[in-house]
């Protein structure tokens, strides 16, 4: 069965008003420019001298193509797919490039890479995916296909999506006032959702500002699954009612032409409830399955660019960012006919419910800065950039709940095989990420050198874990890696209209907390 409809309808209703509410006409439209490239080298390029395979989707695309989600954000585009079961309760998990998905794709949003994806155990109890940025609120979209560990270190192993927000200039050319206000309005057949929002925008010369605010309601997405019942058999989706809303505000400074700042603050959150009808019998005694879900992602960054800063230097860029994520899982199951222990198999007159809950919050801090140097080699113009990433993130995640048998009142925080919750899978981790890299323009050549450090901290609750569970368990240690990227690539161009390149490229990976250290036990029944 297919898992997801393809097809929609949408119907979406803007309005903005500029001044008074005054309704203005926008300025003629402008001569189309090139397309440029960024993701592929730090650098705006033309696409076509790009030796790379990289697709650029812009505002208006997705404004004409009523994208909703990352799976409408490609669903054109060859070898890159999204992972989305209808039946989880955990919508999108990430991008899939060439084969390669999951963490291994890196995903960032105005240089600030997005959180881990996660699951344990059971997809019908545990998972967090990627999908948490509000696409409304992006001007450009660039997906690089193939490694960019040389650029951007780990997490670039099968590629690089990279979001860009507006700015508050994309509202304010729409008019020849000083403010500018819009409303939108939308509604989606696939999930049968509402959407509702407003942009306001200000500012014209060195100060100019925005807020956006979007909510969308809706339901579980509809696909071509036929087998309406409960349990594993199941294809048609698990009814759900979910919320989403999303906030971006911006501020950009202007000290001097060439120059300029931006403050950016990024809320996005998601609930959502789940009837988890697909997991109901997958064991013999559970009878009813109910999934409540919170996802939260809150990101402060300031960015800084200056153009020609020195004699020497073309270009000077930063960032400086703070991201916090924070998922948080409840799953309440109902087992009936059980034994008194609640077996989920065993026969008894028993009425239990288990009620579950997982924790998985990440927050990072870091930056990046970087140089341009334009200059000449014989009759050959070249551009050398160069620069540093630094980031440090801390993973906490933790499983928590308990057991109650209501025939007999008889309540445990102890289910086999964990020891009495809460319990850590992985021990609360920091990760160091530090990288410099150099890349050189025309023949493009590029090498970066990263190092990585992963600290867990054992507390008592993971080192009770592990105690219970030696057999399966390690303990915890520190792992340290370095790792060089070299890339190199050329583009020739035939004539004015077809041009070739090639590229080489080497990808690596460093291991996540989770992947680490963690070890799964399944409980059987």
């Amino acid at each position: 069965m297919k898992a997801r409809q393809q097809g929609f309808a949408a119907f979406v209703l803007t309005a903005a008003a500029a001044g008074a509410m005054a309704q203005t006409p926008p300025p003629a439209e402008p001569e189309k420019l090139k397309e440029v490239s960024v993701v592929s080298t730090r650098t705006e390029r033309d696409l076509n001298e790009v030796p790379n395979t990289v697709t650029v989707i812009n505002s208006d695309d997705i404004q004409k193509g009523q994208v909703q989600d990352i799976g409408d954000l490609i669903r054109y585009e060859p070898n890159i797919s999204v992972r989305s079961e209808s039946q989880r309760r955990f919508g999108n998990g990430s991008f899939n490039i060439g084969g390669i998905d999951g963490n291994r794709v890196l995903i960032q949003v105005d240089g600030v890479r997005i959180g881990d994806e996660f699951s344990y155990g059971s997809s019908l109890l545990n998972g967090v995916g990627r999908d948490t940025v509000d696409l409304d609120t992006l001007k450009r979209v660039e997906i690089l296909r193939g490694p960019g560990s040389a650029i951007y270190g780990s997490d670039a192993l099968g590629g690089v999506v990279s979001y860009t927000t507006k700015d508050p200039s994309d509202y304010m050319k729409q008019t020849d006032k000083d403010v500018y206000f819009g409303v939108h309005s939308g509604y989606a057949s696939a999930d049968r959702s509402f959407t509702n929002g407003f942009t306001f925008a200000t500012g014209r010369e060195a100060v100019q500002g925005y807020l956006y605010y979007s909510r969308r309601i809706g339901h579980e997405t509809s696909n071509r699954g036929d087998i309406d019942v409960q349990g594993p058999t199941r294809t048609a989706a698990n009814p759900q009612n979910y919320l989403q809303e999303s906030l971006l505000g911006k501020i950009v400074f202007k000290p001097a032409a060439g120059q300029q700042f931006k403050l950016t603050l990024e809320d996005r959150s998601t609930r959502a409830d789940t009837n988890v009808l697909s997991g109901v019998t997958g064991l013999p005694r559970v009878t009813d399955l109910q999934g409540y879900d919170k996802a939260q992602r809150s990101r402060i960054s300031l960015e800084h660019e200056w153009l020609q800063p020195a004699s020497w230097v073309n270009a000077l860029r930063w960032n400086a960012y703070g991201q916090q994520t924070n998922n948080y899982q409840r799953s309440v199951q109902t087992r009936s006919g059980t034994s008194s222990t609640c077996s989920g198999t065993t026969t008894g007159t028993n009425t239990c419910i288990l009620d579950l809950n997982t924790t998985f919050n990440q927050s990072i801090v870091g930056g990046n800065a970087s140089l341009e140097h334009l200059f000449a080699l014989g009759n050959s113009s070249n551009r050398l950039t160069w620069g540093a990433d630094a980031s440090k993130s801390t993973t906490f995640e933790q499983r928590n709940g308990g057991r109650l048998n209501v025939t007999t009142g008889a309540y445990t925080t102890t289910i086999t095989p964990d020891p009495a919750f809460p319990v850590h899978d992985f021990p609360t981790s920091d990760t160091w990420l530090k990288g410099l890299f150099d890349e050189r323009l025309q023949l493009i050549g590029g090498l970066r050198y990263d190092s990585y450090r992963l600290t867990p901290r054992s507390d008592a609750v993971f080192q009770a874990n592990n105690a219970a569970n030696a057999a399966n368990l390690a303990a915890a240690q520190e792992i340290t890696a370095n790792a060089l990227s070299p890339k190199f690539g050329a583009t020739y161009k035939l004539n004015k209209v077809w041009s070739a390149f090639a590229n080489y490229a080497y990808g690596f990976r460093a291991p996540s907390a989770l992947e680490a250290q963690a070890a799964f036990l399944y409980p059987g029944a």
